[in-house]
């Protein structure tokens, strides 16, 4: 069952530029809206570079204090980023994973993730992805 808890972040995510991956510079801030940060939930971000996109996420949470929680979560979905390859078409995302690295205080969140876009295909010549680290600052209601 999905947990309906909101959890709001604000941050910045900076490119990862990879020999695998053909990828314009997408820093950027960016927001993420989760239904909750544990178990099964739901996710959506959106980036000024642009790109956006939302999936499904489970959380793992370890509480090592009353107050303190580190929370693990893997993400996968959908995305969206439209860039110009340097082959001369245009590639569309259409694919999200990721990884997610959280540490609350109370209702005050910090989160370190690893974000991949991809276009989904694979070794051929078009293929394009965003490589991104994240790190933002949020509050759980």
């Amino acid at each position: 069952m999905v947990c309906l808890i909101p959890l709001l972040l604000v941050g910045y995510s900076v490119t990862i530029h990879t020999a695998w991956h053909v990828s314009q510079n997408s820093d950027a801030p960016y927001v993420q809206a989760q239904t909750c940060k544990t178990g099964l939930g739901l996710h959506g971000k959106v980036s000024a570079a642009p790109w956006a996109s939302g999936g499904v996420h489970y959380g793992m949470t370890w509480s090592p204090s009353k107050d303190i929680e580190l929370t693990v979560q893997p993400q996968v979905g959908l995305s969206y980023f439209n860039q110009h390859h340097p082959y001369g078409h245009r590639q569309i995302g259409r694919f999200e994973v990721g990884l997610a690295l959280m540490v609350s205080y109370q209702r005050v969140h910090l989160n370190l993730e690893y974000t991949h876009l991809s276009n989904g295909e694979g070794t051929s010549p078009t293929n394009i992805g965003l490589d991104l680290v994240g790190l933002q600052v949020g509050y759980a209601f």
